[in-house]
């Protein structure tokens, strides 16, 4: 079976198995003169809650093309505040994008890198939906090991999710 891969979604947690995510994404991207969406997706659920109110949030990302700063509109559902802790979210995820930035080869078409706020699997379905995305690749695991095990991996709800085609890299 042949497929034509225009836009790719890559999912980056700063997990060695999002970094494995991050090659098999590059790979494909060359091989098919694809641009590539690098992800970091702010789980909400980590945040204390104090900070959570019911209201659905509507709010700006910071998107990264390479080394300018552009701002993408995006749309979290669910009980996060967006004004609490904002400054240290932007700069955890900022870091994880400048660092993995750094790692991404010269030889792809586009590469953008954005940050998202909200439950991970979800966030990651919902984006590939809306920006029309051809495959997803995501890591097997992630950084939250015990939460995994008690809730299931965000590869696999992504994978039983999404209507577009996943890479789980192992």
């Amino acid at each position: 079976m042949n497929h034509d891969y225009e836009k790719i979604l890559v999912a980056y947690d700063g997990s060695s198995d999002s970094m494995k995510a991050i090659r098999q994404a590059e790979s494909l991207a060359k091989a098919h003169n694809a641009s590539l969406n690098v992800v970091y997706v702010h789980d909400q659920n980590t945040r204390p809650k104090s900070t959570m109110n019911s209201e659905p949030i509507f709010s700006h990302g910071a998107s990264m093309m390479h080394n300018t700063t552009n701002y993408v509109p995006y749309v979290q559902f669910g009980d996060f505040n967006p004004t609490a802790n904002k400054e240290s979210i932007g700069s955890e995820a900022q870091k994880l994008l400048d660092e993995v930035a750094t790692k991404v080869s010269d030889d792809i078409k586009e590469v953008n890198y954005e940050t998202l706020v909200g439950d991970p699997a979800k966030t990651l379905v919902q984006y590939a939906d809306d920006q029309k995305m051809d495959l997803i690749v995501i890591g097997n695991r992630g950084i939250s090991g015990l939460r995994q095990l008690v809730m299931g991996s965000v590869s696999n709800k992504v994978a039983n999710e999404s209507n577009v085609p996943v890479l789980i890299a192992k």
